[in-house]
């Protein structure tokens, strides 16, 4: 009587799977987040300030029915630093798939945050979050990705003095 053991498991199995609930807070499509970025490495040249060194794109992560939120975040820190001297992370709404640097912000990124020395290579990693807001936890997303920059050293300005010269009298 083998076979009518494993015939009422597998009935009870099947009746098992039809009472279970479907979990509102489960994803109901799309992939995982994934964070790229526009360069693997950039020579940052102060001459360029303005224009963009790097943008990072991600795509939209899990999809969720009308009662979950999402909320994309990001930040940006010194490579293999578990994001502890990371950038404050920045809060960027829920259709908001990208986060540009010109070449100036990357530069004083490295310089002021970090300390990286003025025209040494540094290994950076962009992190985004995708939060999600609902009436019980659930897990954010969250995706990361390195790239290589070397910072330029600043130039100084020339100081001019203007105003008559005076002379002191012993």
């Amino acid at each position: 009587d083998e076979t009518r053991i494993l015939s009422t498991a597998a009935l009870m199995f099947i009746l098992a799977g039809c009472n279970t609930e479907e979990n509102p807070y489960a994803p109901i499509g799309g992939d995982p987040i994934v964070i790229r970025s526009s360069v693997q490495e950039v020579v940052l040249e102060q001459s360029r300030d303005k224009e963009t060194a790097v943008t990072f794109t991600w795509n939209k992560g899990f999809e969720y029915n009308d009662n979950v939120k999402v909320t994309y975040c990001f930040k940006i820190d010194v490579a293999d630093n578990n994001f502890e001297t990371a950038t404050e992370l920045e809060v960027l709404g829920d259709d908001v798939f990208e986060k540009t640097y010109t070449v100036e912000q990357l530069n004083d990124l490295c310089l002021e945050q970090w300390n990286i020395t003025p025209g040494e290579p540094v290994r950076l990693e962009a992190k985004v979050i995708a939060r999600h807001t609902a009436d019980k936890f659930i897990m954010p997303q969250v995706a990361t990705v390195a790239f290589d920059v070397k910072t330029y050293e600043l130039t100084s300005s020339p100081l001019y003095i203007i105003g008559d010269a005076v002379t002191v009298d012993g």
